[in-house]
């Protein structure tokens, strides 16, 4: 990465966003959501996670990589009800940041490939976008009350 001494060149910190049905599923409303991305290793790698503000609710991210200003994560919804019957299919996100690391937008997918009588394959996907919230370097520079203050200020 070519930006790493930039506080911004990096997904780490959290971000505010939505994510919106295209095609088949495009009358489906936006979902507002909030992530919160670790900092890249050497190699690119992240993690993550996400609170939807629909009833699926937090996802963990995983397989995430950096490069540049690309980015590209997979969101797996957590079990709701503690059975494997309730895991849903990975969703795969790719987009890139702004130049000054304070936007991003995307595209999301969802691949399902059921077998039947015949092979039947639905295809879900659709846009993204999020602001950062808050960077690493921020967070870890505030006093936990000036924490808090922005977060309501934020999130209120």
């Amino acid at each position: 990465m070519s930006r790493s001494n930039d506080s911004f060149a990096t997904i780490a910190g959290g971000w505010l966003g939505t994510y919106a049905y295209q095609g088949r599923y495009a009358s489906q409303p936006p979902e507002r959501f909030e992530a919160t991305f670790t900092r890249p290793d050497r190699e690119g790698r992240f993690t993550g996670s996400i609170l939807d503000d629909s009833p699926m609710g937090t996802a963990d991210v995983t397989d995430g990589v950096q490069a540049g200003l690309h980015v590209r994560f997979t969101k797996i919804y957590r079990a709701r009800h503690g059975g494997s019957g309730d895991e849903l299919l990975p969703i795969q996100y790719e987009g890139a940041l702004s130049e000054d690391g304070r936007f991003m937008q995307g595209v999301w997918e969802i691949v399902s490939r059921a077998r039947g009588r015949r092979l039947k394959s639905l295809r879900i996907h659709g846009v993204w976008d999020a602001h950062r919230m808050w960077n690493e370097m921020e967070e870890s520079e505030m006093r936990p009350e000036e924490e808090s203050a922005a977060r309501e200020l934020v999130v209120g």
